[in-house]
Protein backbone atom coordinates (compact mmCIF):
# COMPACT_ATOMS: atom_id res chain seq x y z
CA UNK A 1 0.00 0.00 0.00
CA UNK A 2 2.80 2.43 0.94
CA UNK A 3 4.41 1.90 -2.47
CA UNK A 4 1.21 3.02 -4.19
CA UNK A 5 0.25 5.91 -1.92
CA UNK A 6 3.55 7.81 -1.81
CA UNK A 7 3.90 8.22 -5.59
CA UNK A 8 0.28 9.30 -5.86
CA UNK A 9 0.60 11.86 -3.07
CA UNK A 10 3.85 13.12 -4.61
CA UNK A 11 2.42 13.50 -8.12
CA UNK A 12 -0.89 15.00 -7.00
CA UNK A 13 0.73 17.43 -4.58
CA UNK A 14 3.39 18.41 -7.09
CA UNK A 15 0.77 18.73 -9.82
CA UNK A 16 -1.27 21.17 -7.74
CA UNK A 17 1.83 23.26 -6.96
CA UNK A 18 2.84 23.08 -10.62
CA UNK A 19 -0.45 24.52 -11.88
CA UNK A 20 -0.62 27.17 -9.18
CA UNK A 21 2.92 28.31 -10.01
CA UNK A 22 2.22 28.45 -13.74
CA UNK A 23 -1.15 30.13 -13.31
CA UNK A 24 0.47 32.77 -11.13
CA UNK A 25 2.92 33.64 -13.91
CA UNK A 26 0.45 33.72 -16.78
CA UNK A 27 0.48 37.51 -17.01
CA UNK A 28 4.19 37.75 -17.83
CA UNK A 29 5.00 38.48 -21.45
CA UNK A 30 8.05 36.23 -21.80
CA UNK A 31 7.93 32.67 -20.46
CA UNK A 32 11.62 31.87 -20.96
CA UNK A 33 13.12 33.51 -17.83
CA UNK A 34 10.48 31.79 -15.68
CA UNK A 35 11.12 28.42 -17.31
CA UNK A 36 14.91 28.85 -17.16
CA UNK A 37 14.78 29.43 -13.40
CA UNK A 38 12.34 26.53 -12.94
CA UNK A 39 14.63 24.16 -14.83
CA UNK A 40 17.72 25.46 -13.02
CA UNK A 41 16.04 24.56 -9.72
CA UNK A 42 15.03 21.17 -11.12
CA UNK A 43 18.61 20.59 -12.30
CA UNK A 44 20.09 21.41 -8.90
CA UNK A 45 17.57 19.24 -7.05
CA UNK A 46 18.17 16.35 -9.46
CA UNK A 47 21.95 16.70 -9.22
CA UNK A 48 21.82 16.71 -5.41
CA UNK A 49 19.52 13.66 -5.38
CA UNK A 50 21.87 11.90 -7.83
CA UNK A 51 24.88 12.69 -5.64
CA UNK A 52 23.12 11.55 -2.47
CA UNK A 53 21.98 8.27 -4.01
CA UNK A 54 25.19 7.53 -5.93
CA UNK A 55 26.16 5.04 -3.23
CA UNK A 56 23.17 2.95 -4.27
CA UNK A 57 24.74 1.99 -7.60
CA UNK A 58 23.40 4.93 -9.63
CA UNK A 59 26.61 6.95 -9.94
CA UNK A 60 26.60 6.94 -13.73
CA UNK A 61 23.95 7.48 -16.35
CA UNK A 62 23.47 4.55 -18.69
CA UNK A 63 24.36 5.81 -22.18
CA UNK A 64 21.31 4.03 -23.56
CA UNK A 65 19.15 6.34 -21.43
CA UNK A 66 20.53 9.56 -22.92
CA UNK A 67 18.10 9.58 -25.87
CA UNK A 68 15.14 9.03 -23.57
CA UNK A 69 16.39 11.72 -21.20
CA UNK A 70 16.74 14.19 -24.08
CA UNK A 71 13.24 13.30 -25.30
CA UNK A 72 11.86 13.77 -21.80
CA UNK A 73 13.54 17.18 -21.50
CA UNK A 74 12.09 18.33 -24.82
CA UNK A 75 8.65 17.03 -23.90
CA UNK A 76 8.83 18.75 -20.51
CA UNK A 77 9.59 22.12 -22.12
CA UNK A 78 6.65 21.60 -24.47
CA UNK A 79 4.33 20.76 -21.59
CA UNK A 80 5.47 23.73 -19.51
CA UNK A 81 5.20 26.18 -22.39
CA UNK A 82 1.79 24.81 -23.42
CA UNK A 83 0.32 25.24 -19.96
CA UNK A 84 2.00 28.64 -19.57
CA UNK A 85 0.47 29.86 -22.84
CA UNK A 86 -2.93 28.33 -22.05
CA UNK A 87 -3.10 30.15 -18.72
CA UNK A 88 -1.92 33.33 -20.38
CA UNK A 89 -4.72 32.95 -22.94
CA UNK A 90 -7.24 32.82 -20.08
CA UNK A 91 -7.94 29.11 -19.58
CA UNK A 92 -9.39 28.36 -16.16
CA UNK A 93 -7.16 26.66 -13.60
CA UNK A 94 -8.96 23.30 -13.62
CA UNK A 95 -10.18 23.43 -17.20
CA UNK A 96 -6.88 23.24 -19.07
CA UNK A 97 -5.60 20.44 -16.88
CA UNK A 98 -8.77 18.39 -17.34
CA UNK A 99 -8.87 18.85 -21.12
CA UNK A 100 -5.16 18.06 -21.41
CA UNK A 101 -5.38 14.94 -19.24
CA UNK A 102 -8.33 13.66 -21.26
CA UNK A 103 -6.57 14.22 -24.57
CA UNK A 104 -3.32 12.64 -23.36
CA UNK A 105 -5.19 9.62 -21.95
CA UNK A 106 -7.09 9.15 -25.22
CA UNK A 107 -3.94 9.38 -27.34
CA UNK A 108 -1.98 7.06 -25.06
CA UNK A 109 -4.83 4.56 -25.20
CA UNK A 110 -4.67 4.67 -28.98
CA UNK A 111 -0.88 4.31 -28.98
CA UNK A 112 -1.18 1.40 -26.55
CA UNK A 113 -3.83 -0.32 -28.68
CA UNK A 114 -1.99 0.14 -31.97
CA UNK A 115 1.56 -0.46 -30.79
CA UNK A 116 0.95 -3.03 -28.06
CA UNK A 117 4.08 -5.00 -28.99
CA UNK A 118 6.47 -2.06 -29.41
CA UNK A 119 6.04 -0.39 -26.00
Amino acid sequence: MFGHVVPLVLTVGSGVLYHLALRGQSGATNPWPFLAVAYAVAFVLSAVAWAVTSGAGTATLDRRALGGAALLGGAAIGIELGYYLAYRAGWALGQVSLVNAGCVAALLSLVGAVGRRSW
